[in-house]
């Protein structure tokens, strides 16, 4: 039989780790694969739907590529993009399958538009899928799927949860068959991956009300939910990704990572030893044990991402059903700190069940975490099949139009009001929720807040409050003849993201010692850069949420000279390079511990910015180095 040839195309989502997977499944039985990215990931908020021009352009590629089928992989908050794809190409004679979130919650919704849909975990269901084809049987009962033929939708049980996740093939992480649309064109993909996702596990322990956990949990039942790869098969992953692309970073992205013991306790030593870069991971309140902390710590452990949503124990034990309480949430906050770990906390507002009295419950927690955290704050979106949107609908306080998803009014909160916002709010909602988003920043100390949390007026004028949590401007300090600049990445996602710090030093760089900063201001925990002899010693040791930069201005004489720096990594990691017009010309990143030598060539006549910069910005707070020269030599001076 010839060969078939699969499209998947992903929406807003560069990672598709299940996609990924099917993938390579394919590869593996000798089919035709391929993946269109349609727009850029985005974490948390999206701020545009492809164009005409982009939709058209992956209609046409799917054509281009001979597609026999197109696969969606559709989450609630994409229903009308996948809709108004999906029909384009089923136009054309080729059908789409749907898997993903949305049809394993809202089937009967799905069936609707697809000519197929993969629900739960597909990969048994694809591989049925696959194997049917080749032998021309029939597709319409293949377990885990519905199919439809024209008016006729077949409907077949049969979920399945793999216990044994070693038997799946590794993510397809190639750039090869693999295309990008954004900006209105049309390109091959190209990808590093100096920053890899990967998962360990499957499941997750808890079912809070307002996540498709506390749906899936409830369809599967809680026997053999949670599962974990072997750690041997996750090294051996990691080990060829790292053999093949530049990876200074790991993300992974449990539900909550390393629920069990006895997989963390093998897991650590073998990372350490053979992989041995800074990750990321996500943790419940309830997980963050010290034993557990520490000896991630040790292996890399970098920074995690957990969910506080709410300081009111009514809100978080009776409506949320967290399962854990605001005393064990600042443990766990204390004991991150404690070491040294970056921590993003999420919160949820514009819940319809919040009063003043939960909100100032809210911001009181908060306020005894210690900083610096970055704070993420969701607005409540009511996701089909949670047991929270069920309560909210048995309470009046939504209706089925409101439901993220809904294909018949094509809303999509999360596409357009994501994060909290002061947009349609209750007064006091704005108002205390303005409050609650100054308390992840740096700029405004915990004084200050809590005197404005006094001032019950504001009440009235929550818009005072939120046009300093809008704030443009960019804070200016000088230190002797330093000059330290703050400013936030990103306005719109203010006190959401962390702010970018740079600490810019005159000319007189390899002259002059660095003033010492204040800790409250930066949080460097030692002076960043001394001098001895003429030569440029740095040592840096950082805690915070920045990212940072140490620049020193030196115009060569003549073309053709180097920079040389030598020095060790005791922990984390950092960029040495060149600026020109603040663009990076040149720069080399140390992750690995140990001594290290750097040599930069600098190619003409002209100012260059020696910079040293965190490039962990999502990663290590601690970096701990040591520059024991850095300096400029002449043409051959380098070897």
């Amino acid at each position: 039989m010839p060969t078939k040839t699969f499209t998947f195309i992903c929406l807003y989502n560069h990672q598709s780790i299940g996609v990924r997977t099917l993938c390579s499944i394919l590869r593996d039985r000798g089919w035709n694969y391929n993946l269109i990215f349609l727009k850029p990931h985005i974490e948390s908020i999206i701020r545009e739907i492809p164009s005409e021009e982009e939709i058209q352009l992956a209609i046409d590629k799917v054509i281009d590529l001979n597609s026999d089928y197109v696969g969606l992989q559709v989450f609630s908050s994409f229903i009308e993009l996948a809709s108004i794809l999906t029909e384009r190409i089923q136009a054309l004679g080729i059908p789409v399958f749907w898997g993903g979130p949305h049809p394993t919650v809202m089937p009967d919704d799905a069936i609707s538009t697809a000519d197929m849909i993969f629900m739960g975990e597909s990969e048994h269901s694809f591989i049925d899928f696959i194997e049917r084809t080749e032998k021309g049987e029939d597709l319409s009962t293949i377990a885990g799927s519905w199919h439809r033929q024209g008016d006729k939708i077949t409907k077949n049980a049969g979920l399945h949860v793999e216990q044994n996740l070693d038997l799946f093939p590794f993510p397809y992480f190639d750039n090869e068959h693999t295309y990008y649309i954004g900006d209105g064109t049309l390109s091959p993909y190209t990808e590093n991956y100096k920053f890899y996702v990967m998962m360990t596990a499957r499941g997750c322990a808890y079912s809070c009300t307002y996540c498709v956990n506390s749906f899936l949990r409830k369809e599967f039942g809680n026997k053999g939910f949670v599962r974990a790869r072997s750690v041997d098969n996750c090294i051996q992953e990691l080990e060829e990704m790292v053999g093949k692309y530049p990876i200074d970073h790991i993300y992974f992205s449990d539900e909550i990572f390393g629920t069990q013991k006895k997989w963390v306790r093998e897991f650590a030593p073998k990372y350490k030893e053979k992989i041995y870069l800074p990750f990321c991971c996500l943790f419940h309140p309830n997980t963050v044990k010290e034993d557990v902390v520490s000896i991630l710590k040790d292996a890399g452990l970098s920074k995690v991402g957990m969910g506080l949503e709410s300081g009111s124990k009514e809100i978080i034990g009776d409506l949320y059903d967290r399962r854990t309480t605001t005393e064990k949430m600042l443990k766990a906050c204390n004991l991150l700190n404690k070491y040294g770990i970056r921590v993003a906390y999420d919160i949820i507002l514009d819940s319809p069940y919040d009063t003043e009295k939960t909100l100032s419950d809210t911001l009181d927690l908060l306020l005894k975490i210690p900083k610096p955290f970055i704070l993420s704050a969701f607005s409540l979106t009511p996701f089909a099949g949670s047991a929270l949107t069920q309560k909210m609908l048995d309470d009046g306080y939504i209706t089925e139009d409101d439901i993220e998803g809904n294909v018949k009014t094509r809303r999509s909160k999360a596409v357009w009001a994501w994060r909290a916002n002061d947009k349609g709010l209750r007064k006091f909602d704005s108002y205390w929720n303005g409050l609650i988003l100054l308390c992840g920043s740096t700029r405004f100390p915990n004084w200050i807040i809590k005197m404005l949390a006094r001032m019950r007026f504001l009440k009235y004028l929550p818009s005072f409050i939120w046009r300093v949590v809008k704030a443009k401007d960019i804070m200016v300090k000088k230190f002797g003849e330093n000059t330290l600049e703050i400013k936030n990445s990103s306005a719109d996602q203010i006190f959401s993201s962390p702010f970018h710090l740079r600490a810019v030093i005159d000319d007189q760089l390899f002259k002059k010692p660095v003033n010492s900063v204040r800790e409250e201001d930066i949080v460097f925990r030692e002076q960043i850069a001394t001098t001895e002899n003429g030569q440029w010693k740095a040592r840096g040791r950082a805690s915070s949420p920045f990212t940072y930069l140490v620049k020193g201005k030196y115009q060569p004489q003549k073309k053709g000279r180097y920079l040389i720096a030598e020095g060790k990594l005791l922990n984390g990691g950092f960029t040495l390079g060149l600026l020109h017009d603040e663009e990076w010309l040149q720069k080399v990143s140390v992750v690995n511990k140990g001594s290290f030598k750097i040599v930069l060539e600098v190619p003409n006549d002209d100012t260059y910015a020696v910079t040293l910069a965190n490039n962990l910005s999502e990663g290590s707070l601690q970096n701990d180095f040591t520059i024991d020269k850095i300096g400029w030599l002449e043409d051959g001076a380098a070897a």
